[in-house]
């Protein structure tokens, strides 16, 4: 139905439009609607968020991302805006190059974040501990927060989110592999406050905005600087 709209939004009211890279690289239909909007000189900007992802050298590499190449090439007279927060000279020379944007203006912001403050603890040797210690943390600390704690692999983020929870804290575990439902329960319960604590891989964690998020635990480290700074 939405797509539907698409292809005359002046008619329909249609303002925004939200689609994935990965329904792009698939659907005729949703290219085919954008053409008839662009036709229609309706298709006013084109904006590309985590624009990291398209490049090999970023730390979350999605592949259908390249495929919006097409998007300079089919729809040549609108503007494209590409946003990411996190993005090294070399990656931002590949999203641009990959998007067919070379040459165009670039707008820097300060990664220092001086609301935000970092600290390295000694792990304990068990995993038990561990949990305890991070347990003991939370409660002490933002026993009235909700943070989210992230760790490397699945199963590693279902034994810490079960750990925690028998310290008497609500948790949750969210990683790629849960089905499309239980991700969205979990984001939703942590957002109406009902889980206090998730605990994730990376699949969590763009886009993410909540206004009281008071810690980010790492459990295990990051595979990059990059992902570090994104997750923190």
């Amino acid at each position: 139905a939405v797509l539907a709209k698409v292809a005359s939004p002046l008619e329909s009211g249609l303002k925004l439009l939200y689609v994935t890279p990965e329904l792009l690289a698939k659907s005729k239909t949703a290219t085919s609607k954008l053409q008839s909007a662009y036709n229609k000189k309706a298709l006013i900007l084109i904006v590309i968020d985590e624009c990291h992802c398209c490049s090999a050298w970023g730390h979350e590499f999605r592949p259908d991302y390249l495929k919006l190449s097409v998007l300079k090439v089919n729809f040549p007279g609108t503007p494209v805006l590409a946003l990411t927060a996190t993005a090294t000279d070399k990656v931002t020379q590949e999203v641009e190059d990959t998007l067919g944007i070379s040459g165009c203006m670039r707008f820097r912001g300060q990664y220092n974040r001086p609301n935000l403050r970092y600290s390295v603890l000694s792990k304990s040797s068990t995993f038990d501990n561990t949990v305890a210690d991070v347990a003991q943390y939370i409660l002490d600390v933002h026993h009235d927060a909700c943070g989210i704690v992230y760790c490397f692999s699945r199963k590693d983020t279902e034994a810490v989110a079960a750990g925690l929870q028998g310290h008497g804290i609500p948790a949750a575990s969210y990683h790629a592999q849960l089905p499309m439902s239980e991700r969205v329960q979990v984001h939703e319960q942590w957002s109406a406050g009902l889980v206090q604590v998730i605990v994730a891989t990376i699949a969590f964690g763009m886009g993410i905005d909540k206004h009281n998020v008071r810690f980010v635990i790492h459990h295990t480290m990051s595979k990059s600087l990059e992902n570090y700074y994104q997750e923190s």
